[in-house]
């Protein structure tokens, strides 16, 4: 498939590329080995939500811009290509947007909604555990209806902005099977322990304790039981956009590798020149063309309203894994700069690494694409 983008596609692309590099690089790269911390990211959502980042999803009549995923995923290319960073937080932070926006009762999507859409909250989605990660059905956190609350006790981990977050959007279980619930932290209350990860070191990613955390029945997303439902079809949404994620970092180190194979010399000449180092420019160059193309497609089907579970899990697979070998060989084309922290190319291979793992593993999207096509699960 060919994706021939509108004049108004390409338009928003050019805008956002500028305004990410003019705005957002300058703030985010002096913080990427460190922490970004939670007034620095509203901020900056304050100035990428009129672009539609942290908005694209979510319909006009509840305040988002509802623009299609294929031009959201555009976007949010061109954010992890100057900063993955921030990218997950804002990524992260329209995921539960959009819950909110699909689930929450008038006066919950009041409350938090409108207040995401203007910079002022930061959000997460709670639902991976220790016990498990792919395996969403096997959750232990419990929901145990109480009068008119709920009473919510378990342990998150890995959770993305949870260190930061204002609330949690949870999975637990309840006793008409998984419910999804609202936990504000100031309101209800949760501990959270920042996690040092192997990349995204500025993410916030938490460890989150849940213990007797008392809260409204109106906090309840759509229904008892429909939870995981819900959970999986965000799953499905996300892993495109983890894809498109993984893409803006590999063509990131691509440009890495490009500007430094320009400008080192090696024996009388630029590495440029230099048949094997233009071998390692090709394959990357291809590698990222066809993770785009997988991605883009299973955002346009998206777009279309198709169903699209394959060939997401395709594209979450490919670019990932991709980003990998194009962050690997970038490190590769810089010789030993490549391993000096000193330079961004380590921290893309780093980060490149990372994306392998969250909403789903490459396993876990084998075994999807595999149930696709033979029509049998194997898990």
């Amino acid at each position: 498939m060919i994706f021939d983008l509108t004049d108004e596609q390409r338009e928003a692309v050019t805008q956002f590329r500028r305004f990410a590099e003019d705005r957002v690089r300058p703030v985010t790269e002096p913080l990427a080995a460190t922490s970004i911390e939670k007034d620095v990211a509203l901020s900056l959502m304050r100035e990428v939500l009129p672009f539609g980042i942290g908005s694209g999803w979510i319909p006009e009549e509840h305040g988002g811009l509802e623009m299609g995923y294929l031009t959201s995923g555009l976007l949010y290319e061109e954010l992890n290509r100057v900063s993955a960073e921030f990218a997950g937080i804002a990524f992260i932070n329209e995921g539960a947007a959009l819950m909110l926006s699909r689930l929450a009762t008038p006066e919950v999507r009041d409350r938090y909604l409108r207040r995401m859409l203007g910079g002022e909250l930061i959000g997460a989605t709670a639902v991976t555990e220790p016990s498990g990660g792919s395996d969403v059905k096997s959750i232990r956190t419990r929901a145990k209806r109480v009068g008119d609350h709920y009473v919510l006790s378990g342990r998150k981990i890995w959770i993305s902005n949870g260190h930061n977050c204002d609330f949690l959007v949870v999975l637990a279980q309840t006793e008409s099977g998984q419910g999804l619930f609202v936990v504000d932290r100031d309101e209800h209350g949760f501990e959270s322990r920042k996690l040092d990860m192997l990349g995204f070191r500025s993410w916030g990613l938490a460890e989150i304790v849940l213990d007797e955390v008392q809260v409204p029945v109106a906090n309840l997303l759509g229904s008892e039981g429909h939870g995981l439902v819900e959970t999986l079809k965000l799953f499905q949404h996300a892993r495109s956009f983890v894809a498109i994620g993984a893409i803006g970092i590999a063509a990131a180190a691509l440009d890495c590798a490009i500007s430094y194979a320009k400008t080192r010399t090696q024996f009388g000449k630029t590495i440029a020149e230099h048949q094997l180092i233009q071998a390692h420019i090709a394959e990357m160059a291809t590698d990222l063309d066809a993770a785009r193309l997988l991605a883009y497609r299973s955002l346009a089907m998206a777009d279309r309203g198709e169903r699209y579970e394959k060939e997401g899990a395709m594209a979450k697979f490919f670019a990932s894994e991709a980003a990998v070998r194009i962050a690997s060989a970038a490190v590769q084309v810089h010789g030993g700069y490549g391993l000096s922290a000193e330079l961004p190319v380590e921290r893309h291979f780093r980060n490149a690494r990372m994306m392998t793992i969250p909403e789903g593993t490459s396993e876990v999207q084998k075994l999807i694409i595999g149930r696709s096509i033979l029509g049998v699960s194997a898990f």
